[in-house]
């Protein structure tokens, strides 16, 4: 396992409370499973959909670099990566 940092953006770290912290996984989604779970409830409400997927709202970025979707459950997570959480931004 690797020893990561996560960083939660915007007004859902501010919502959480907790916004920086390191956790060990090997994976993103294992990386988002141990969130979830050191997290409030509230936290997975708002990342993911009913059916457990991550919102089309929420950008997951590893070390700045956005990762597909569907590339996820697989994309390696590296000793000092930096897990980045944040909502897309919209606006005209």
């Amino acid at each position: 396992m690797s020893e990561i940092t996560v960083q939660i953006y915007t007004t859902l770290g501010e919502k959480l409370l907790k916004t920086r912290f390191s956790i060990q996984a090997k994976t993103v989604e294992e990386a988002i499973k141990i969130v979830e779970k050191k997290l409030p409830q509230k936290f997975k409400e708002e990342l993911k959909n009913q059916d457990g997927k991550i919102k089309n709202s929420y950008i997951i970025a590893v070390n700045g670099l956005p990762i597909e979707k569907k590339k996820l459950p697989h994309y390696p997570l590296s000793p000092g990566d930096v897990l980045q959480i944040y909502p897309a931004i919209s606006g005209g």
